[in-house]
């Protein structure tokens, strides 16, 4: 089973929801702006994560290696009070953290160094995984979809991913989603009436769960900022 009763869950998007940037994009806007135009080209093409791979063989070629890409990433901050009430959570329990997010491990994994947050805090990643091919990082899809849910990209059901954990956890466990875009309606709208869902302000989800939110039985609470959520967070045992 996943945890003890009366678990929670709490569940992190990565871009624009754990960060206030979108770290793909980040990494090609500080090293190679021009490459932008070829990455939402080849996105329509074959898909956002391969064409983050076949992006970042264009910025290899120009002599940009993963050190650097490390370098940039390490520039991303966690808010500080986020932080320190996700740090809060690591040895409780009742409390445990996970990250679902269509970004990849390296990228995932370093801001997360950065930030103070690698160790012990966050139990399970759900991203697309990545590896070092001659030095070169290399990107590849995660497979749990293959189109089957139009809600979501064609490597990645987050849906599929909530279903899972809900399906492996005791009665009175429970799940707080978090995220901002479009590809986490899939996960909000699967989620029961005991669970809560984060949506960001003035990002996709938020509005698109003001649209849906007859189909939503989760309690909707949004945020704001860093320090809003991590305020929200720190009472997490009144949502219920």
């Amino acid at each position: 089973m996943e945890g003890s009763a009366e678990t929670t869950w709490l569940v992190f998007d990565v871009d624009n929801t754990l960060i206030d940037e979108n770290s793909n994009y980040f990494v090609f806007e500080r090293l190679g702006t021009d490459v932008l135009d070829t990455l939402r080209d080849r996105t329509r093409s074959v898909g956002f994560t391969q064409a983050v791979d076949e992006c970042l063989a264009v910025l290899w070629n120009r002599g940009i290696s993963v050190d650097d890409l490390r370098d940039e990433l390490g520039r991303i901050s966690v808010n500080t009070e986020l932080a320190g009430a996700l740090l809060k959570t690591r040895g409780v329990e009742s409390e445990r953290c996970m990250i679902v997010s269509d970004a990849n491990i390296e990228y995932i994994n370093t801001i997360l160094k950065r930030n103070g947050l690698d160790d012990g805090v966050f139990e399970r990643i759900v991203t697309n995984p990545s590896f070092l091919e001659n030095d070169r990082l290399r990107v590849k899809p995660f497979d749990n979809n293959n189109g089957t849910c139009r809600r979501c990209p064609q490597n990645l059901c987050k849906g599929r991913v909530i279903e899972e954990l809900i399906s492996g956890m005791e009665v009175d466990g429970r799940i707080v989603y978090v995220g901002d875009g479009g590809n986490d309606l899939c996960p909000a709208l699967r989620l029961r009436d005991v669970d809560s869902v984060l949506p960001r302000k003035g990002f996709p989800l938020f509005k698109l769960l003001e649209e849906k939110h007859e189909e939503c039985r989760a309690r909707v609470i949004p945020w704001t900022g860093g320090e809003e959520l991590a305020d929200t967070l720190s009472s997490i045992n009144s949502l219920v």
